[in-house]
């Protein structure tokens, strides 16, 4: 925001935080589906055997990249859960304070309003 002040939707980031679940169930299964992929029969032509050892660096490749994808959303679901709790925790403590301030200054704004009828 370019006014320099932050704003935190909370519902958005906890449904974001939803949508991380089930990216990340999809994600793992990606991974146990690439891990229980085996090379196909190729034969033992040379081209078999070429083709064969391409299929296994591209398969290793897939697997890494499912895997540094779980990494990620992981990573995400535990920055967005430390957002979540910091800004609940950081509304509560405003709350509070402000809860403070008007039980403080209720005899000041009693004494400067003067007394009402309800008193």
């Amino acid at each position: 925001m370019g006014d320099g002040t932050n704003r935190v939707d909370l519902l958005t980031l906890e449904e974001f935080r939803s949508r991380l679940d089930s990216r990340l169930t999809d994600a793992k299964a990606l991974v146990q589906k690439l891990n229980g992929m085996s090379k196909p029969a190729l034969g033992t032509f040379q081209d078999a055997h070429a083709t064969g050892g391409d299929y296994n660096r591209v398969h290793r490749q897939h697997v890494a990249r499912a895997n540094r994808l779980v990494s990620a959303i992981e990573a995400a679901q535990s920055a967005t859960d430390s957002i979540i709790r910091n800004y609940k925790t950081t509304e509560s403590r405003n709350a509070a304070t402000q809860a403070e301030i008007r039980r403080a200054l209720g005899d000041v704004t009693l004494t400067l309003e003067g007394p009402t009828n309800e008193q």
